[in-house]
Parts: structure tokens; C-alpha cells; sequence
């Protein structure tokens, strides 16, 4: 089961809660944030965004804001790794984020 259904082309935010043990994780002071995305069953990438915060990060809240052909294959499913560096240099991958993309609703 996907963690979220979108459409092909989907371009508006997505937000990620990055989580230990079931609790949000504070990545407020992560200076590298990039979300990569491939199909599942692929090992090649294929898009890497950087993410901002939502908020301020304590929360664990992450965006990313997908470009228009990152999600252009419909009825798959994509996995998505979602990778933080706080400052201390601690290194943070959550579990990875599936995305069912679902065939793009025809224009009216």
C-alpha cells in the first residue's frame, strides 16, 4: 500500500513527517535536505529535489515540491528516499515514501 496516491504530473508540495520509533524528528538544524525519487524495482534515479521546511523542522516536517516530469509515469509506484544532515553531521533516511501515481484526470 502507498504512503499517498497523486496524478502524473502532480507539481503541488508534499509534505514528509520524518519519524524514529514512531515519534516526529527534530531536523531543525539539517543543512542538507534532498528528497530522490525512483520507480520501484529500478536502482536508477529518477529525480532529486532539495526540500525545505514546513515549519521550522522541529516537527520533523519536511516539502518537497516535485517538478512536472517527475511523476510522468501513471499506475506505478515510486519510492522515494527522503535524506537529512543535521549539523553535527549525524546523517538521517527515514524509511523510504511510497507514491502511487495514478493517470492524470483529462482536461475539461
Amino acid at each position: 500500500m502507498a504512503d499517498m496516491r497523486i496524478r502524473t504530473g502532480h507539481t503541488r508540495p508534499i509534505d514528509f513527517t520524518l519519524k524514529r520509533d514512531g515519534s516526529a524528528v527534530d531536523v531543525s538544524s539539517a543543512g542538507t535536505k534532498v528528497a530522490r525519487g525512483r520507480i520501484k524495482g529500478k536502482s536508477t534515479t529518477k529525480f532529486s529535489n532539495n526540500l525545505s521546511f514546513v515549519t521550522d523542522g522541529t516537527d520533523g516536517k519536511v516539502r518537497m515540491t516535485p517538478g512536472s516530469s517527475d511523476f510522468d509515469t501513471a499506475n506505478i509506484m515510486y519510492e522515494v528516499e527522503v535524506r537529512v544532515v543535521l549539523a553535527d553531521g549525524t546523517e538521517f533516511v527515514p524509511k523510504l515514501f511510497t507514491i502511487w501515481a495514478e493517470e492524470a484526470l483529462p482536461a475539461p
